[in-house]
């Protein structure tokens, strides 16, 4: 990917591990609102906009786009790992062919979205560098993801309840947790939480695990920071299999091509999750 223009959507996180590399560190920035048809592809037949907060790394730059996506002329994305949660989300990056940025003109990089997304992590998020913003950033992600999916609940639920150990982590899982209620409005929920004492938030804590347990059905749970800690440490490192059979059913649209691409990632898959 890094033969293709990349633009991101806001500057370097400020907390980011700057003992790692990071991939795409000569990008230009674009605003949020800045207009597809604006950017310049030069020659190229794709450009990449990272997303808000994200850091990729260096392997994403030598990541090979797949030119079945690029003639198909879809906007695809790929995924980026959470620094507090450990989960993966979307969207770390998108790759916008010409052809989608000529008939896509007039769509802003703030609000993209597209499909097919990857099963591949290139970079993590952050937004978690003040407890305002993490809090923030948690409740658009919950109250975006709402309704989840039956089959998808269980993984929710653990990525909701992990972070209390990461920087800022416990306003994030709060942020979450209000979230996923979607009760009020963020600023409200915020200037609830915000004015808590510390012995109040751990409470709150777990108030709000059983609020969300009851309302939505999911198995939250309010854990500690050392608790928190030891999960993230089980984690896969590569995103889970739900990521690829929704790949696999995206692919459906590209015919004939698309059933290639997706037969490959089938059997990467096959390789990851049925051998184990």
């Amino acid at each position: 990917m890094r033969d293709l223009p990349v633009y991101r959507c806001d500057p370097l996180p400020g907390n980011h591990d700057a003992d790692q590399p990071v991939g795409f560190a000569d990008a230009p920035m674009a605003a949020p609102d800045a207009k597809l048809g604006d950017l310049d592809l030069g020659d190229a037949p794709a450009l990449i906009v990272l997303a808000a907060h994200v850091v990729a790394s260096l392997d994403a730059e030598a990541l090979l786009p797949e030119p079945v996506l690029i003639a198909s002329g879809k906007i695809s994305g790929y995924l980026a790992q959470s620094a507090v949660s450990g989960g993966f989300v979307q969207p770390g990056l998108w790759l916008v062919p010409r052809q989608a940025c000529d008939s896509h003109g007039a769509r802003v990089l703030g609000e993209l979205t597209g499909a097919p997304v990857l099963p591949v992590s290139i970079g993590i998020v952050y937004g978690n560098d003040r407890p305002k913003s993490a809090f923030e950033l948690a409740f658009e992600r919950a109250r975006g993801a709402l309704p989840v999916a039956k089959s998808d609940v269980a993984e929710a639920a653990l990525f909701a309840s992990i972070g209390a150990d990461a920087q800022n982590g416990i306003w994030w899982v709060l942020g979450t947790f209000a979230g996923l209620l979607d009760r009020e409005d963020c600023g409200t929920a915020w200037q609830r939480v915000a004015a808590l004492s510390d012995g109040a938030l751990a409470d709150h804590h777990a108030a709000a695990a059983r609020e969300v347990r009851d309302l939505r059905g999911m198995p939250v749970q309010a854990f500690n920071a050392a608790k928190s800690r030891l999960i993230r440490h089980c984690l896969p490192a590569y995103p889970g299999r739900r990521y690829w059979e929704k790949f696999d059913k995206e692919c459906a649209s590209l015919g004939d091509d698309g059933e290639q691409l997706a037969t490959r990632y089938r059997a990467a898959s096959a390789y990851l999750w049925d051998a184990a």
